[in-house]
């Protein structure tokens, strides 16, 4: 099943899938691409190979990650801040807040055996394993962990942080002179940040 979710073309979701598709709009765009860009891109299709077994799998998700961020990289340091790059950095933070809200519902379970070991999971998954340690100096805890992975608007993976920057984003857009109020994507966005900001901790 692992080795089907990560290699079957034919699987709609399948990281096989998702790749193919990432190249297929690149090519549309093709002329807005730097060289650099467009070889990773084109070259992430290629990366999994069929993988038969676990191993040759984690090795091309190792290739696959790679990849990514030097694309990720390529797109912050080269992209002028247009509404191209806006819209870009909206779909990563609107991804990401899914992500983190998805991750925290099905982890956030009463089995007691099994709670450091979820969170020490969600830690890495989340790459937030350093800035815990350094800011609680504590085993894990409930309430620290929501308050990185939730509320934390410093935090670049917390779901809070996506929200912040996809009301920046919204706020930035063109709009028409006539229409000097918020869109409805702007609301949306709003409420959404202000639901977070004044969800009460200990309850949750």
């Amino acid at each position: 099943e692992m080795l089907e979710v990560l290699s079957n073309a034919q699987r709609p979701g399948s990281l096989q899938f998702t790749l193919n598709a990432i190249q297929l709009a690149a090519h549309s765009i093709r002329d807005r691409l730097s060289d650099d860009s467009w070889r990773i891109i084109n070259n992430l299709p290629h990366t999994l190979e069929q993988p038969r077994q676990i191993g040759a799998a984690i090795l091309g998700l190792d290739r696959i990650i790679l990849g990514l961020a030097a694309f990720t990289g390529l797109s912050t340091e080269q992209m002028s801040r247009g509404s191209g790059w806006r819209f870009l950095d909206i779909g990563r933070r609107l991804e990401r807040a899914l992500f983190g809200c998805g991750l925290l519902r099905a982890t956030c379970v009463s089995i007691e055996d099994s709670v450091s070991i979820i969170w020490e999971a969600l830690l890495g998954m989340t790459d937030n394993w350093a800035t815990y340690r350094r800011r609680y100096h504590s085993y894990l805890q409930e309430a620290p962990m929501l308050d990185l992975l939730l509320f934390d608007e410093s935090t670049p993976r917390s779901v809070a942080y996506q929200l912040a920057r996809l009301q920046e984003h919204l706020a930035a857009l063109p709009r028409k002179a006539a229409l000097p109020q918020r869109g409805a994507e702007e609301k949306h966005s709003l409420e959404a940040l202000t639901t977070l900001r004044l969800a009460d901790l200990d309850q949750l």
